[in-house]
């Protein structure tokens, strides 16, 4: 919210809107494997159900599930091999902006 500019973070009593999120599900895929049948690569998908709450009207301006959509993949072998940990951020970082999108986008 810092970097788009749009909005303010503000203590709970100034708010006049209340972003809630609750992680729905984590899944690593396996997507490609290797001859020994060993997993190559895997997809990771975080979902999330997020809230956005007027406080002003006490109504609620949006609510959906959000899955996060770009660098979620990883390999565990080879030259392109990353830990879980750093694809994990990556994956995380991609669903934050598109609550931020999400949230934004109507203003």
């Amino acid at each position: 919210f810092h970097f788009d500019g749009n909005l303010k973070i503000v203590k709970g009593g100034e708010a006049d809107a209340m972003l809630t999120g609750e992680l729905i599900s984590f899944t690593r895929q396996p997507l490609r494997y290797t001859e020994a049948q060993d997993v190559e690569e895997y997809r990771l998908l975080i979902e999330a159900k997020v809230t956005l709450h007027d406080l002003k009207n006490n109504t609620v301006i949006w609510e959906e599930v959000i899955t996060n959509r770009g660098h979620d993949t990883y390999f565990v072998t080879g030259p392109q091999a990353e830990s879980e940990q750093s694809a994990l951020i990556e994956a995380i970082n991609d669903l934050a902006k598109n609550i931020v999108d999400k949230t934004v986008e109507g203003w």
